[in-house]
């Protein structure tokens, strides 16, 4: 081996085939534009590298392949094998460099899972070990090299690329995941998840040797040895092993496909077997099979946790006849799915992605599809998987508890409307029976809530509606506060003219928060990290064929999650626009804890209002002498025993008190105050989107998250929060630092890695 890797730097080729690697990779990720470009994607990911990393390979591996020198055959072959994969890893070593650039860029530093990256290495090892293989192979089949390279490529290609290509042409989605599985891409994309697949390592390396033995017996046929057939039982055991093998390394940062402690002390509280039915079945596509297939596991691993089994079957709703009305009345309807027939002919087909869970005398329907906009249906299908343990895992909690939850969302002061709140309601309304309504004169009026959201008032409360929020929360009411600090006068003339003034939002509830310890801030937040708007050349000539251009939106700052706290834990950045930010008043009650969950990034400036808001800001280039204030507060929770504003006062005779007393000061609660009504909003004036989503750039942001987060907290079911956040982690790159540094970037990320090669063959040649 060391022999053949001495001839590879003796000559030329070894250092060609690094030199070209590293210069292609460093100016793909780092300098052109396109979806391999890492600051460009803005995500602390190695993704683009590894995804872009096996077509190199592919192409330059057959190209190094060496003619062979007089030693025993498969001395030969091992050794080349050997050289080539070696060849590999020292290519690979400089790469390191982007893991480092992309650790100190991410937001906030250190924000990228290194356990995928580690895997992923090893997947892109194994993958190179594939090719180098085929290489061999290719050159041994003739003395052509040219055609052993045009040959090595199309094996290359084919084995990667090509069974994707051909299971597209059956309509069963068994046997199109069957024949995807053949394919080395489909094994490198498991492990690049950072989920180690032993059964897809052994895989790869089974190709391996298949292409070894096919690369002996064609160039050593008259060779009598028993070696030979050791190697084919060794294939055929790995091949064997490679479809029933399941042993699985969770290598992720967050171990985000591993049952956790939350999921585990709710199926320990399971007392009496729970029955499942799967409606997804039928003939499916290779996605819908796979997520069918990931469900029966998910159910397989939670049967080693629970006291008693649980039961699952499958059925088909549209084999059955009147299923499908029946469970119409139910509001559980089917998901139309664009198929192509093998002729290329599209047609819809109808699947229904639900499980009814039952559980004693309880039961209830879970939704298993993820469908977010800005997603492609690999991408949703893929988040569904994810998100599998935590939708089953609350749907047995739900039929477990068996309570009749209730949440209320406060009307008449201009709050946001029910389509505004769309997402949060379909979110809520599996675990919660959702109100909406006036507030009238009577105290008790909101007893029956676990939780009252205050969502984006503009018009003032009047006393008595204070008076009674104030004493459902001395009676341990939990209350969800979203409240601007400042409005527009008119959104309309911004989106129109391009400009309009900003005031003060007085809603009247100012002195009842400042009382509970927090106030909420007459500005707004200007950050550098912050959302794109398309802005138009003529922003008062708008129309559809007006070009226009994205630009950073200052006033809509991407808001930064406390890690430190269970509601904002390993969430990704939080999406708002005109946001305010939060003070902690001095009230010296020692009996309540406040803490931040959010707050803008390290480069942020308050603007002061009243104040002209215009869209020539987005002209305005970042600038830390302006940017000059760090980690404003934007949400915070406050726990303990809160007093009474009117303790002091003279309760609204109004008030229909129910023979109830005034309680000065109450039981110990909890509340969360967000200076932001976007967090919660999603979008329905334009089409529907969910919350987080930004249409520009396709991104889904961790509003949803923190949301539900909140909600669960508020009503005491944390255990559910780290579970949830499993599935909404996104780790995001700082793009001012990315400003600041780019002439740095490019040369730790285009110019080290070759030069440190060069470096290191100048001393091999010299030592020589």
């Amino acid at each position: 081996m060391f022999s053949k890797l001495k001839l590879l730097f003796r000559s030329s080729s070894g250092l060609i085939f690094i030199l070209i690697f590293l210069i292609l990779c460093g100016c793909l990720l780092w300098i052109i534009p396109g979806s391999y470009n890492i600051p460009e994607n803005g995500y602390a990911s190695m993704t683009p590298f590894f995804s872009l990393a096996p077509f190199l390979l592919m192409c330059l591996i057959p190209i190094s392949s060496l003619p062979s020198r007089s030693l025993s055959l498969r001395r030969i072959i091992f050794s080349k094998l050997s050289a080539l994969v070696l060849l590999v890893i020292i290519a690979l070593i400089p790469t390191v460099i982007y893991v480092v650039s992309i650790y100190f860029l991410g937001n906030p530093v250190g924000n990228i899972d290194l356990g995928s990256v580690t895997t992923s290495y090893t997947g892109l090892i194994f993958i190179a070990l594939c090719f180098s293989g085929i290489a061999i192979f290719s050159s041994a089949l003739t003395s052509n090299q040219m055609m052993a390279l045009i040959i090595g490529l199309s094996l290359s290609a084919f084995l990667y690329l090509g069974f994707d290509l051909i299971a597209g042409i059956f309509s069963s989605g068994k046997t199109q995941l069957f024949i995807r599985n053949l394919g080395l891409h489909a094994r490198y994309l498991s492990i690049q998840k950072g989920l180690v697949d032993f059964s897809d390592l052994w895989y790869l390396l089974a190709i391996t040797i298949l292409f070894f033995i096919l690369t002996d017996l064609l160039s050593g046929a008259k060779i009598k040895s028993p070696i030979p057939i050791i190697e084919t039982a060794i294939f055929v055991l790995l091949i064997s092993g490679s479809f029933w093998l399941d042993i699985r390394m969770d290598c992720t940062n967050d171990k985000r496909y591993t049952l956790s402690e939350p999921s585990k002390n709710i199926l320990r509280q399971v007392e009496s077997p729970i029955e499942m039915e799967l409606y997804l079945d039928g003939k499916m596509n290779a996605g819908f099979t796979r997520l069918q297939k990931e469900i029966r596991n998910t159910i397989d691993n939670f049967n080693r946790i629970t006291p008693q089994k649980i039961k699952i079957k499958t059925t088909d709703p549209q084999a059955c006849e009147g299923m499908v009305d029946a469970l119409d009345k139910q509001n559980i309807r089917g998901v139309s799915i664009n198929e192509k027939d093998p002729d290329g002919k599209r047609f819809q087909q109808i699947l229904f992605p639900w499980l009814k869970i039952k559980y004693k005398n309880s039961e209830t329907m879970v939704y298993l599809l993820a469908d977010q906009q800005g997603r492609s249906s690999e991408e949703n299908l893929n988040a569904s998987i994810e998100s599998l343990e935590y939708n089953i895992v609350h749907g047995i909690q739900l039929v477990i508890s068996g309570k009749n939850r209730k949440i209320v969302f406060i009307e008449g002061h201009g709050e946001l409307e029910e389509p505004l709140l769309k997402d949060i309601t379909d979110r809520l309304s599996s675990s919660f029976q959702i109100d909406r309504g006036m507030m009238s004169n009577k105290l008790n009026q909101l007893d029956d809530y676990e939780l009252v959201i205050v969502a984006g008032p503009q018009l003032p409360y009047t006393e008595e509606e204070k008076f009674i929020l104030d004493q459902y929360l001395m009676r341990g009411g939990r209350i969800l506060w979203l409240i601007n600090g400042v409005q527009l006068q008119s959104p309309e003339s911004l989106a129109e003219i391009g400009k309009t003034i900003s005031r003060v939002n007085e809603v009247n509830l100012e002195d009842l928060l400042f009382k509970y310890g927090v106030r909420i801030n007459p500005i707004l937040i200007q950050d550098t990290q912050c959302m794109y708007i398309p802005v138009y050349n003529d922003a008062s000539k708008i129309s559809s064929s007006v070009r226009y251009t994205l630009k950073p939106w200052y006033y809509a700052p991407l808001l930064v999650p406390n890690r430190d706290n269970p509601v904002t834990k390993d969430l990704p950045l939080i999406k708002s626009e005109f946001t305010s930010s939060l003070s902690f008043t001095d009230d010296k009650n020692p009996d309540i804890k406040k803490q931040v969950l959010l707050t803008s990034s390290a480069h942020s400036h308050p603007i002061q209002v009243p104040e002209l808001i215009s869209l020539q800001e987005t002209e305005k280039e970042p600038d830390n002498h302006y940017f000059n204030q760090s980690y404003l507060p934007v949400a915070a929770l406050l726990e303990g025993k809160f007093n009474s504003i009117f303790a002091n006062r003279i309760p609204p005779t109004s008030i229909d008190m129910e023979d109830r007393k005034f309680l000065a000061s109450g039981q110990h609660t909890k509340m969360i105050i967000i200076a932001s009504e976007e967090v919660i909003r999603n979008e329905a004036e334009t089409g529907y989107a969910p919350m987080g989503y930004d249409r520009y750039s396709g991104t889904t942001y961790g509003n949803a998250g923190f949301i539900m987060n909140a909600v669960s907290y508020l009503t005491d079911d944390t255990e559910l929060i780290n579970l949830r956040n499993k599935t909404f982690r996104t780790d995001l790159l700082d793009k001012l630092k990315i400003r600041e540094n780019k002439i740095n970037l490019m040369f730790w990320n285009v110019v080290f890695p070759p030069g440190i090669i060069l470096l290191f063959f100048f001393l091999f040649y010299r030592r020589r």
